[in-house]
């Protein structure tokens, strides 16, 4: 015999189900995010974000974390860098040339290379402009000597000023720079820094 009430009963017990089914599926997943929140934020504890900043002619540059120690190499390049881009140039790269190495040393040490290149009372940028000159540098050789923290950069080398006129003029240019390691930066990525410069006669 049809009886509609069984049959409402059965349609109400088959949603209760799906209900109850639908709950326990969210429930596991709400289970499931917590425990991943959880074990994400204990992996994250004791962890935390430090920002080193490295201030030149007041500015400031974004350090960058140490992958590496330094090696006699970076040492080495470090120098010759400074050494190519301090004295080879003419009236258009000087400015340029001399800013890249700014962040390297002190402003005094700059300012003391800066005026041995006056010559006749005139400045490097006031030389080249009255006779058209620019000058090069070749390096011949890097010793270096390192210890903890720092270290010492020699370079031997030749510079030569050329002109539209008149003959090259060539001499020996040697120097010694004592060196101490800083955190790198965009300024300065070999995280080197000059504290004392010294030509070498």
């Amino acid at each position: 015999m049809f009886d509609p009430d069984l049959i409402k009963v059965k349609e109400y017990r088959r949603v209760l189900n799906a209900s109850n089914n639908l709950a326990l599926v969210v429930v596991i997943f709400l289970m499931v995010v917590v425990a991943i929140l959880y074990i994400n934020n204990r992996g994250l504890k004791g962890k935390v974000q430090k920002e080193v900043y490295v201030a030149v002619d007041d500015r400031l540059f974004l350090a960058f974390p140490e992958v590496r120690g330094r090696s006699e190499v970076d040492y080495k390049i470090f120098g010759e860098v400074f050494g190519y881009n301090a004295f080879s140039h003419d009236v258009n790269s000087y400015k340029e040339r001399m800013d890249m190495v700014r962040p390297f040393t002190t402003r005094q040490v700059m300012d003391y290379i800066e005026k041995s290149f006056e010559y006749r009372g005139l400045s490097v940028i006031d030389y080249y402009k009255k006779y058209d000159g620019r000058s090069y540098y070749r390096i011949d050789s890097v010793r270096v000597s390192m210890r903890s923290g720092g270290g010492d950069i020699r370079v031997y080398g030749e510079q030569r000023y050329m002109f539209s006129i008149g003959e090259p003029l060539s001499g020996p240019l040697n120097y010694h720079l004592q060196v101490r390691e800083i955190d790198r930066s965009d300024a300065n990525k070999f995280g080197l820094f000059i504290d004392n410069f010294l030509f070498l006669r």
